[in-house]
């Protein structure tokens, strides 16, 4: 009868997941069940924070990287106060749309949303732009000294895209009849530049204005008109969409 007790008690120290049962008995009964499961949660953790970064590091190998960093820093100047809202590239310009909150008075014209900015390179920019390995040795530039270099000059509304009788007509409209209008987001996808605008409380109240952009001109445009800017690098149709999105992603994406 002894040996039987002598054999199974070896068989139990013997096996692994008889110990950590017993361990988790043992635990549970002096009443430490929660440092345990925390103890095997950072475990886990740790175990899976390994796994993450050989996994990362194979495919850093396989497909290498590219880093993004902040190589400028620039401002932009309004007319009125606004909070900016977004920004994209269209062309060879940058669209920045704002909304201005001036007390009782409300967005009134185009140039209280929208601006048109053209971005001024350093001539003698000495950032690698093919994006090799020279990149990171030019990371430690100084940074004042860049940030002089940058600059965004305005370009005047008048006679681009913005400028359009249909585009102004129907934006005038909206902030008319809607009184809580303000600008959401801009979004270029699938050739086509989209901003949208929220004109109620509920999330389903947007309107989008949306153009359609032709690059297939290319930027050597031989436009006759030096003021055209916009249409130098890009052709553009605006159509405002009255009918009501069911959600932004649908729209945005």
């Amino acid at each position: 009868m002894a040996d039987t007790q002598n054999s199974s008690n070896s068989d139990s120290k013997g096996d692994p997941n008889s110990n950590q049962a017993n361990q988790t008995d043992q635990a549970v009964a002096s009443g430490n069940a929660y440092e345990l499961i925390k103890k095997r949660l950072t475990e886990q953790g740790s175990r899976l924070e390994q796994q993450t970064a050989t996994l990362n590091n194979a495919r850093l190998e396989e497909f290498g990287s590219t880093q993004m960093q902040v190589i400028a820093r620039t401002r932009i100047r309004t007319e009125h106060n606004c909070v900016a809202q977004d920004m994209v590239q269209v062309g060879d310009y940058l669209l920045f749309g704002y909304n201005v909150f001036m007390g009782l008075k409300r967005a009134s014209n185009i140039k209280d949303v929208l601006s048109l900015y053209r971005l001024i390179e350093p001539t003698d920019c000495s950032i690698d732009k093919e994006g090799n390995d020279n990149a990171n040795a030019n990371a430690s530039i100084d940074t004042e000294s860049a940030d002089q270099d940058y600059q965004l000059e305005e370009v005047d509304l008048k006679g681009t895209f913005l400028d359009q009788d249909a585009f102004v007509q129907d934006f005038n409209e909206l902030y008319r009849y809607y009184k809580q209008t303000r600008l959401i987001q801009l979004k270029v996808k699938d050739s086509k530049l989209l901003l949208a605008f929220q004109i109620g409380e509920r999330i389903t109240d947007i309107r989008v204005f949306r153009f359609a952009l032709d690059f297939s001109q290319g930027t050597q445009s031989q436009h006759k008109s030096p003021t055209w800017t916009i249409e130098a690098s890009v052709i553009l149709s605006c159509r405002l969409l009255m009918t009501l999105i069911g959600s932004i992603p649908r729209v945005i994406r």
